[in-house]
């Protein structure tokens, strides 16, 4: 790998672990903005699936899905493998 593409991937990895990170720590702030930003987005105000009561459960669940995506992307980059 180039020093370029150990930057992006880094920086992209570093992104997706704060995004997990505030999805298991603070949904409920995740789904407030969501639904704040509603009123503004065609697209999020005809989803009926942000509005559930369930969906903070279900950004937990997606950041912990996350956090394992970006600890086996570390592995890969750093030669450990599987």
């Amino acid at each position: 790998m180039t020093l370029l593409n150990i930057i992006v991937s880094s920086f992209i990895l570093a992104l997706l672990t704060g995004l997990a990170g505030m999805s298991i720590l603070r949904p409920k702030i995740l789904v407030a903005w969501l639904q704040k930003q509603s009123r503004a987005s065609a697209w999020l105000n005809a989803n009926p699936f942000l509005f559930k009561p369930w969906y903070a459960t279900f950004l937990r669940f997606m950041g912990i899905i996350a956090l394992i995506f970006v600890v086996l992307s570390v592995m890969v980059m750093t030669g450990h493998g599987f």
